[in-house]
């Protein structure tokens, strides 16, 4: 309609063809000059790219709709002629309905079948994007992937959402009608509930506003509109492998020591390292530790004196305690975990860890 007369007539009709349902929608509009046939369904393509465009819009819309009906199985296409009007027509299979049964307790479920995305189902991701159509494209690519989307159209509903909900990742737009994407990140790093929450910035400004950071934010990635969809989740899928990973302080005074356990762990792991309380209690005081690696011996006290501080800055850090001599019985149970230097193994170290985060996530 937007792009008809006024007093002109829009006309939509299905028709049955074997088992294809086919849907037209027919006008009597400007139509499309034959040159620009081929970028119909491009995203950002627009007939009329002109400052002066008399219609509005992103062109994106029948690139959402194409991505829409080949998701359902179906096919899209047009016939145009400049003046004449236009029609626009999808196919989509018609399907029998599946009568539904009570399951059968020794067949399987659909969270047991081995072709459903299970790996990205339990990541929940943020788009913050003001223009409805791109918002609905990244929603489109993001939830193909097989990630869980929620959608904030400007910055102070992101802030909000991000104050009632877990987010794994936020893609986030810089051109926001009230509160700048800049701003947004300094923001979030500011919080401790959000510091760590990895980013992909999308944006026709990516450029300006990396520079405009100038490095002083971590955790960070950049993809200039028009969006590329394999570039998209390369990027998203980077940035939450590197969130995932476990993050370790080794409070441990012997260097030779440390710089083992970080050539076992360094492929799971991040490891931060304190050779005193002191230095260890700095830490624990300025970042968020999945686990602390306890060494008992150190140069300012035992490392016993360290575990109520833990415990009442990091309640959900596992406490894991790496020494050369015997714990009693007492002490174990003030602790997540035990292991003996001289035992000390890259599979017994990887998996105490590794169970106990997993556990506490």
């Amino acid at each position: 309609m937007k792009f008809s007369p006024d007093g002109a007539t829009v006309t939509v009709e299905t028709k049955l063809e074997k088992d294809q349902i086919i849907v037209s929608v027919i006008d009597q509009g400007c139509g499309i000059s034959e040159d620009f046939h081929p970028k119909i369904f491009q995203k950002f393509a627009q007939a009329d790219s002109t400052n002066t465009r008399q219609k509005g819009g992103t062109g994106l819309g029948l690139a959402i709709t194409r991505e829409l009906v080949e998701k359902m199985k179906g096919t899209i296409g047009f016939k145009s002629t400049q003046e004449k009007g236009s029609c626009f027509y999808f196919q989509l299979p018609l399907h029998e309905t599946v009568k539904t049964k009570p399951i059968d307790q020794d067949e399987p479920t659909d969270s047991n079948v081995g072709d459903k995305p299970t790996i990205n189902s339990s990541y929940n991701i943020l788009v913050v994007e003001d223009d409805p159509d791109v918002a609905s494209l990244l929603r489109i690519m993001l939830e193909d992937a097989g990630y869980r989307v929620d959608i904030s159209q400007d910055g102070r509903a992101a802030l909000k959402a991000l104050q009632a909900g877990h987010y794994d990742l936020i893609s986030l737009d810089l051109m926001l009608p009230d509160i700048g994407g800049l701003d947004i990140i300094r923001r979030i790093r500011l919080h401790a509930d959000t510091a760590d929450i990895p980013i992909v910035v999308v944006s026709a400004k990516m450029e300006q506003g990396r520079l405009e950071l100038n490095g002083d934010v971590e955790n960070i990635e950049w993809l200039v509109k028009p969006i590329d969809h394999k570039q998209l989740i390369s990027l998203v899928k980077q940035q939450l492998l590197n969130a995932t990973r476990a993050k370790i302080l080794h409070v441990e005074d012997d260097m030779d020591l440390h710089r083992i356990v970080q050539a076992m762990v360094s492929d799971y792991m991040t490891l931060d390292h304190a050779l005193t309380l002191i230095q260890a209690q700095s830490l624990l005081a300025q970042y968020k530790y999945d686990a602390v690696l306890l060494d008992i011996g150190l140069p300012d006290g035992s490392g016993w004196r360290l575990i109520p501080v833990i415990q009442e800055t990091q309640p959900t850090a596992a406490i894991i305690v790496l020494t050369g001599e015997e714990v009693s019985a007492e002490r174990y149970d003030t602790v997540h975990g035990v292991l003996m230097k001289r035992r000390l193994t890259t599979d017994s170290l990887v998996d105490i860890i590794g169970k106990r985060i997993t556990r506490q996530r």
